[in-house]
C-alpha cells in the first residue's frame, strides 16, 4: 500500500494502492482466505474483473487517515462509519478524499481518475453516546494480549488505538464466529441448503468508541482486559439473501468502551422462512465487498 498525502486543513486527500503482498498479510492476520482475493476465476463469480482487496484492509488505511484529524465538540464518543459499496481491485490506485463536516469529517474512496467509480464512503464524527444494546449474547470472547501482538507484528504500533481494537475484534470474529452465525441462521432456511456454502458480504462497518478511552498510545492496549459480545442479530429477507445487522459491544473494566456494528449479507442460498424474520436497521449497499468463513485449515498466523 502506498499513500501520498496531498492536502491539509478542511480538505485532505491520499492515494491508496494494495498489491498481493498487502492482501496476503491481511489474510494471515485476519484468517480471511476468501478465494476472490487470490483466484481470478473465483473473483469473476462475484462480477469482478480482477482480484479483490479485503474491505477491512482498505478501511485500515482510511481509519489511519481520518484519525489524524481532531474532532471538535464536547461529546464523549466518536463514530467511524463506512459503506462498502464496490470491491477494490488489486493494484488499483484509489483516491481517498476527506472534507470537513458537522462534528468531524466525511470521506470517500474512489477510482483515481475523472469520473471513476466510488468504492467506499462514510463519516468520522463526534457523537453523543450511542444506544447500548443489551440483547441476548450468542457468544462472549475475552481478547488476549497475544492477539494485539499479532496485529503489531503485522502492522506496527502507529495506528490509532480504537482502530487496532476494531481490527482485533474483527479478526477474532472472522476466525471463530462466522460459522457460529451461520449455524444460528441455518434453521431459518426453508429448503435444503447449507449456509456454510453461502457467500457472506460485508456491506457496512461502524465503530463507536469513548474518545478518552483511546487517547493513549498502543503500548498497553492488550493488557486492558477487553471482551466483546456478539448479540443476536437483526435479520430480514431480501429475495435471495439475508441482510444481517450484528451489534458487538466491547467492554473493559465492567463498562462498554466501544460498539462495533457489522452490516452483513448472506447470499446465494434458497428462500428464508418469512415467519422467522426480524426487522433490521441495516441497509444493504449497492455492490459490497465479500468474504466467506475462513477455512479451518488455513487459519495461519
Amino acid at each position: 500500500m502506498s499513500a501520498a498525502d496531498a492536502g491539509s486543513g478542511a480538505e485532505a486527500s491520499a492515494r491508496l494502492r494494495f498489491g498481493l503482498t498487502e492482501v496476503e498479510r491481511w489474510a494471515c492476520f485476519s484468517g480471511d482466505y476468501n478465494p476472490i482475493h487470490f483466484d481470478r476465476a473465483q473473483a469473476r463469480r462475484v462480477g469482478a474483473d480482477a482480484l479483490i482487496v479485503h474491505g477491512m484492509l482498505a478501511l485500515l488505511s482510511v481509519k489511519s487517515h481520518v484519525a489524524t484529524q481532531s474532532l471538535e465538540g464536547p461529546t464523549d464518543w466518536a463514530r467511524f462509519k463506512a459503506l462498502l459499496r464496490t470491491p477494490i481491485p488489486h493494484a488499483t490506485t484509489t483516491s481517498l478524499r476527506s472534507w470537513a463536516a458537522v462534528g468531524g469529517l466525511q470521506f470517500r474512496v474512489e477510482e483515481d481518475c475523472a469520473g471513476g467509480r466510488e468504492y467506499f464512503r462514510g463519516r468520522y464524527v463526534a457523537i453523543d453516546a450511542p444506544p447500548i444494546h443489551e440483547g441476548e449474547s450468542l457468544a462472549r470472547t475475552e481478547l488476549s494480549a497475544g492477539q494485539f501482538d499479532q496485529f503489531y507484528r503485522a502492522y506496527g504500533q502507529d495506528h490509532a488505538t480504537w482502530s487496532v481494537l476494531d481490527c482485533v475484534v474483527f479478526a477474532d470474529f472472522m476466525r471463530t464466529k462466522v460459522a457460529m452465525l451461520q449455524a444460528y441462521l441455518q434453521p431459518q432456511v426453508k429448503r435444503v441448503s447449507d449456509l456454510g456454502d453461502s457467500l457472506t458480504v460485508h456491506v457496512s462497518h461502524s465503530v463507536c468508541f469513548v474518545r478518552d478511552d483511546f487517547a493513549a498510545d498502543n503500548a498497553h492496549l492488550g493488557e486492558r482486559g477487553f471482551a466483546y459480545d456478539v448479540l443476536v442479530p437483526e435479520v430480514i429477507n431480501n429475495h435471495d439473501h439475508l441482510i444481517c445487522n450484528l451489534n458487538m459491544p466491547v467492554r473493559t473494566q465492567g463498562r462498554t468502551s466501544m460498539v462495533i456494528e457489522l452490516g452483513l449479507m448472506l447470499k446465494h442460498f434458497v428462500e428464508v422462512e418469512p415467519a422467522s424474520l426480524l426487522r433490521t436497521r441495516a441497509a444493504a449497499a449497492s455492490t459490497p465487498h465479500a468474504f466467506p468463513p475462513p477455512p479451518p485449515a488455513k487459519t495461519l498466523l
